[in-house]
């Protein structure tokens, strides 16, 4: 039941990047996913729900700090969980390659356009997804604090929303390259930041 559902998942999002949530139809999501209208209907009961739960999935879930696997020992780290942070994003960035799907922020972009106009209060659940992500980022750098390794003069909630700003920043810009997102260049800024604020 569970491959089902995860079928018909990833085959509308790829549907949905690629075309429009209005042109996209039942008959569409059937033919691609090689399920029966009835199984379809089954997992979700009409084309909202449908694309509601591709935007659950693939955008609130895709960048999200709490999907990150972060062992105790890493917890409190701002170093590791840098390293943890970038390493999901990766395998993020592949599990949407492994669809076919080369610019994957390009194609967030297209159905994120589209949620702002299909998606019911859009708006309003980003904006509580980013006060969620600067939290813990919040936390994490206020533990790094405790722990001595930065340094305590940092402004905890304007390094949340730097480390914040930085990933969106450059997934936006991402749009605009062949291949999206460069990780590498990310992971380099972030770590300029922590070199300007460890303690040595």
């Amino acid at each position: 039941m569970k491959k089902t559902k995860d079928k018909i998942l990833f085959e509308t999002f790829k549907l949905l990047v690629q075309s429009s949530y209005e042109r996209t139809t039942f008959d569409e999501i059937e033919k691609i996913t090689g399920v029966t209208r009835g199984a379809i209907s089954y997992h979700f009961k009409t084309k909202e729900n449908l694309f509601m739960a591709v935007i659950e999935e693939f955008v609130f879930k895709r960048g999200s700090i709490l999907q990150i696997p972060v062992r105790d020992t890493e917890k409190f780290i701002l170093k590791n969980f840098i390293g943890n942070f970038i390493e999901h994003c990766y395998e993020e960035n592949q599990r949407v390659n492994n669809l076919g799907i080369t610019n994957f922020n390009l194609a967030y972009f297209n159905i994120e356009l589209q949620a702002l106009f299909f998606y019911p209060n859009f708006i309003n659940k980003v904006l509580q997804w980013l006060e969620i992500e600067n939290k813990v980022w919040e936390d994490i750098i206020k533990a790094a604090i405790e722990n001595n390794e930065i340094s305590e003069n940092v402004d905890i909630k304007r390094l949340a929303s730097i480390f914040v700003k930085s990933y969106l920043g450059d997934s936006y810009i991402g749009i605009f390259h062949k291949n999206g997102q460069d990780l590498e260049e990310l992971k380099k800024d972030f770590m300029h930041i922590y070199d300007l604020i460890k303690l040595k």
